[in-house]
Formats: C-alpha cells, structure tokens, sequence
C-alpha cells in the first residue's frame, strides 16, 4: 500500500457531504400509505371519512369523527423484488422483514348537548405511525464495454497533486490509488494520472442493501360540531433511521486487461435524525350521502447526522510495475466520515371526498399536491447551492391520487383501494412513477374488531453508477407485496 499523506485540506472533508444532495432530499419527501389495516386496505383514501387513527397522517379533522375512546395496533409483512437491467443483462434482489405499521390511542369525549347543535365531542390521540420504508434490496450485473468506476476517478483527481491526493478524497480515488488501480501518469509529485484500466472490459456487480424507515409520532386534537363539521390538527415528531450498505466489483473475466484480476468497493452509510411538522385539516358533511374534506401539511423539517466507511480490495494477477511491493493484493480502508445537514421537504396540499351508500357502502377519493422540486438541503458547514440547483431542475410537482371503498355485511366488513403517485422527474412521464393496489377484509364487533389487508405496489426508476456521461442507465423496476393485520379494542 501506497503511504498515506495526512494533509487535511478543505477537500477532504468536502467528500463528506458526496451522499448529502437531491437524491436524499427525494428520499425524505416521498411518503406512503402506512398505519391501520383498515386504512392501507383502502388505499389510505380516508381525508373526507375519519374514524380511524392512521387518518392524521393525512387529515386530522377525521380523529372527529370518534364517539368512543380506541386503542389499536398493526404489524406487518413486508416482501419486496426489485429487478435491474444494466448493459442488458438482468437480475433480482429480493427483501424480506417484519414490523409495525401503528400503533395508538383516541381519547374520546362526549359533550353535555342533547341537542348537538354545538360541539358534540372532542377527540385527543397519540399516535406512531411509518410514513417512509426504506427496506429495499437491489443486485444488478453487466457487462460493460466502454468504462469503468475507475474513468470517473480520474476525472475527479486530474489536476491534484499526489501529495494531495488521498486527502482530497479518502472515500473513492484515494482508495484507487492506495490499492495501484490509479497510478501516476509520469514525473513524482505530479499532478496526471492513469488507471489500470484505461477503459472498459470488464464485468460490473453491485448489490445495494437499504433498510430502516422514517416513523412519526403524532400528538392530535380534534373536535365534532353538529355532527356537521369536524376540524383537526397534529403535531408530528418524525424519527429517520436509514442504513445502507453497498458491495461493488469489476472483474475481468475475458482476462483482457495486464495485471488486474478484480476489485470491489464496500460502502457502509447510515443516516439518523428526526424532525417536526404540523398538519391541520377540516371536514364538512354537506349531507348524510355525501362528506368532502381538505388538509394543509407544512413541511418537515429534518435535522440529520451521516457517518460512513469505505473499503477498497484490490486483486493483480501479477505484481503491477507501479508497485515497491511484491504483493498481489491490496486493501484500503477509509477514515470515519461523518456530517450534520438538515432536509427540508415540500409542503402538501390535500382535497378529499367521500360518498356513503346508505348504511353497507362508501366511495372516497383523495388528491394530494406535493411539489418535489420546494426540497432543500442546508448546513452551516457547507453550501448546498448546488444539490438545491439540481433538485429545482430536477424535480417538479405532482399529484397522488387516492381512492378507496368498503362494504359492510357486518359483522363482516370488504375492503379495496388504489393508490397512484405521479412522478417526481421533470424529464421523464414514466420514472418514478408508482402505484399499488389493496384488499382488505374485517371483523367488527361492538368493542373489539380485526382487521387484515394486503397490498401490492409497484415502481420504475433508473439508476447510475457513477457519472451518467461515462456509464450507461440501469432501469430498475420494484414489486412489493404487504400483509398486515390489525386489532383494536374500543372503551
């Protein structure tokens, strides 16, 4: 291994806000339909209807709707199958866990009004609910002819001295260079390079390990007027915790290419941290068929702290002739990075309706507008005003569509949703874009009630792994499947 030159310029902790750009700020903006079996089984379709304690992730003004105090909890199973296609070839990574979807209480009061011409009831909740899952598991492999992660180094460090070059970036090229996959093109000191490499040829494998999520503690409020108008509010308290984990490897296979046999990079990141928004919501019931509803949710901000590790294994099938070492193998390991930033994500907007079919049937639908491209990253430490550039010209507005029904044959209660999430991408109609579909089926009784629901979704995206000038797109496509059950007790 080359010496290390410990020389701590400003490049050097510059890298470690390289995972901290418009990619995290999309993570942290892009929510779904967690909680209850009961609300999941409708597609989470639930802003004009209320009754159930997963609605203040989305109007709170539904917590109105409670007559009765309710403790209730969810767990679920979560299995999902993501594809990749790089340079046409494809495989599949599979994930599998087992969690909570929610748990919480209403507390419920009925006011002295025999009449209900005021105020019928108040309603207080604590909930903690997911809002974000991260539990993914991505593998993808092909054969690349024209580069390697390599080219995109060299890139980076043209024009850097040697002497300053582990320093500028201790987490990629200088990991290249410790192991001789990035050598001196020519005097000592100097500040060209080369690879060995020069080019593509060789085989390319990452596996990609995400898990964690983003759960919100929620304390709501809410009171019933007439039995006409129902207005709610929350405020919620977020906890992130994201952890990945990624293997990459270019191999020459063809054995094409002097000297190098393989090399692998190991990433380890994680990301902790919470944060606080308010969400406020209304619902007025114009008649006893028809329910239409409207919520505001600020945005959230997030304060969030980053560590995270590289390694890097070299393997030469004979001794490099830039080596002082009789070694054929090579390992780098980098320094403990860690960085505090914070995420602020888009504000959301809401509109909900809802229509009851006498005492066995409802319909509802809810539109939610949320404007990915009003995210913004900061640090006192650091300037964003790149990463905030590129996630206004990234990223637009778009809209989540929500519908849901049920029927009641009590004590035997049928469920259905669809959820469709418009795309984040101002380039594209398609990437990103996501849907799932549900079914749901329940067992109310007058104090206790059961409820089990299963959904599928799916989605599309692309992805690069490194600069998208030198390496071709990797379309990606993910199939999740959630099976889920709740039990609530009424008091």
């Amino acid at each position: 291994m080359r010496s290390i030159t410990v020389i701590l310029i400003a490049g050097l902790w510059s890298l470690n806000v390289s995972a901290q750009n418009e990619v995290d700020a999309l993570r942290m903006s892009q929510t779904g339909v967690f909680g209850t079996s009961r609300y999941v089984a409708m597609g989470g379709a639930f802003g004009a209807l209320g009754g159930d304690l997963s609605v203040v992730a989305a109007n709170p003004a539904g917590l109105g709707v409670y007559r009765q105090s309710e403790l209730s909890f969810t767990t679920v199973m979560f299995l999902e199958s993501t594809k990749a296609t790089h340079y046409g070839e494809t495989d599949r990574g599979n994930k599998f866990n087992v969690n909570f979807g929610n748990i919480g209480i209403v507390l419920a009061k009925l006011q002295n009004n025999s009449h209900q011409t005021s105020w019928v009831a108040t309603q207080l909740a604590f909930t903690y609910n997911k809002t974000i899952n991260f539990n993914n598991r991505t593998r993808l492999v092909g054969f690349n002819p024209t580069s390697s992660l390599l080219d995109h180094y060299l890139l980076d460090v043209q024009g850097t001295f040697q002497s300053e070059l582990e320093a500028y970036n201790p987490f990629g090229a200088g990991l290249a260079w410790q192991t001789y996959l990035l050598n001196p093109l020519d005097t000592v000191d100097s500040n060209s390079y080369m690879t060995v490499v020069n080019g593509g040829g060789l085989e390319q494998t990452k596996t990609i390990r995400r898990k964690g999520g983003v759960n919100e503690l929620a304390v709501s409020v809410a009171a019933n007027y007439a039995n006409r108008l129902y207005i709610g509010a929350s405020l919620g308290f977020p906890v992130v915790k994201y952890t990945e984990t990624s293997t990459y490897r270019e191999e020459d296979i063809n054995d094409t290419i002097a000297y190098l046999n393989y090399f692998t990079l190991e990433d380890n990141f994680t990301t902790t941290g919470n944060g606080i928004n308010f969400k406020i919501g209304i619902i007025y019931r114009a008649a006893n068929w028809i329910r239409i509803g409207a919520a505001f949710h600020t945005p959230t901000f997030y304060a969030l702290s980053d560590e995270f590790t590289s390694k890097m294994n070299a393997s030469f099938d004979s001794i490099p002739e830039w080596s002082s070492s009789t070694d054929r193998e090579y390992e780098a390991v980098s320094p403990n990075g860690s960085f505090d930033y914070k995420i602020i994500s888009p504000m959301r907007l809401m509109g909900n309706i809802a229509f009851v079919i006498g005492k066995q049937g409802l319909l509802s639908a809810d539109y939610e507008w949320v404007d990915y491209s009003t995210a913004s990253l900061s640090s006192p430490s650091f300037s964003f005003s790149n990463s905030n550039r590129e996630i206004a010209n990234k990223y637009k507005g778009n809209g989540i569509l929500k519908i849901g029904t049920e029927w009641r044959f009590l004590p035997f209660i049928f469920r259905g949703g669809y959820v469709l999430y418009g795309t984040p991408f101002k380039t594209s109609t398609q990437k990103g874009v996501r849907s799932s579909y549900s079914l749901g089926f329940g067992i109310r009784e007058d104090i206790i009630s059961i409820d089990i629901a299963y959904v599928f979704s799916e989605t599309s995206g692309e992805y690069y792994l490194y600069s998208p000038d030198l390496v071709a797109t990797t379309a990606t496509s993910s199939t999740s499947h959630q099976l889920m059950a709740t039990f609530a007790v009424r008091f």
